[in-house]
């Protein structure tokens, strides 16, 4: 997940990145206070776990999409030549069900960042 914050020194947005989900795994493995040094102007301050926002990872959404683009059309060439030889009537059903895989999984993908991002944001730790 990708966390950001504002600097308290020149407003520049500072992110970072977390294998945490939620403020409360992200309480028990940094505390209520983290550390943050901002990369444009160099100073360190600290910052409430209150005062960092979820934002979508662009690794992800790359990840999603890459298995989109390029799944599609692995999977018509690795089935061609058998799907070809079927003359059946539900060749079309196949096809389709084969094209719709990678965008199953790019929506899947897609739809639980954006479960993780709203978790993280409406949850708020208690001073």
């Amino acid at each position: 997940m990708r966390l950001q914050t504002h600097c308290k020194n020149c407003n520049k947005n500072i992110s970072f990145s977390t294998w945490e989900t939620d403020r409360l795994s992200l309480l028990m493995e940094k505390g209520k206070i983290i550390e943050l040094k901002c990369k444009k102007c160099g100073h360190t301050k600290s910052y409430h776990l209150n005062e960092l926002t979820a934002i979508k990872n662009k690794i992800s959404l790359i990840l999603g999409l890459f298995i989109f683009v390029f799944g599609t059309p692995l999977i018509l060439i690795w089935l061609c030549n058998y799907l070809f030889k079927l003359s059946n009537i539900y060749l079309t059903a196949i096809i389709i069900g084969l094209v719709s895989i990678p965008f199953f999984v790019y929506s899947f993908i897609e739809k639980e960042q954006n479960n993780k991002i709203r978790q993280f944001n409406n949850h708020k730790i208690s001073e």
